[in-house]
Parts: C-alpha cells; structure tokens; sequence
C-alpha cells in the first residue's frame, strides 16, 4: 500500500488535517515533496494495521517518534549534526 494512501486513511478516520503529528511527518519525512521515510519509519508503516480510533492514535504518535530517529540519523551522516557518543 502507498504511504500517502495509508496515512490520509488514518488521518481521515481518526484525525483532523492539521493534526500536529501529520505536521511533523511532513517535516520530518518529506524531501522535496516526496515521502522519503527512513528505514525505521517504512519498517513501521510496513507493519500497521488498521484496528481501533486508539489503536491508530498511539501508532501515528509513535511514528512520529520514529521518523524523528531516522531524521536525527540522516542528518547526523550528512555531518549536519555532531556524530552521537555511546553513553
């Protein structure tokens, strides 16, 4: 299933089109007008299935958590962030 189908299903359904967490996959995710997820983010959308309202609330906050890693990732192999030390 594309990823575009996908998501305006879940936020057709169960959330408004100015929902915060659509916002920031946006500006997360999309590069040059295209969904450009990183392996953690399409490894997540691979395994979503569509059950409950809260079922798809607590699966798109937790995408966004995890696009967010992939976007930390991305930036931090292009040098625009500082490489992360093992704690």
């Amino acid at each position: 299933m594309k990823v575009t189908k996908l998501l305006s299903g879940v936020s057709r359904k169960n959330v408004g089109p100015h929902d915060e967490r659509l916002l920031m996959l946006g500006t997360l995710a999309v590069r040059n007008g295209l969904f450009a997820a990183g392996a953690g983010t399409e490894h997540a959308l691979s395994q979503f299935e569509r059950t409950s309202r809260e079922a798809c609330d607590a699966f798109l906050t937790n995408l966004v958590h995890i696009a967010r890693d992939d976007a930390l990732t991305r930036a931090r192999a292009h040098g625009h962030l500082p490489p992360q030390h093992p704690r």
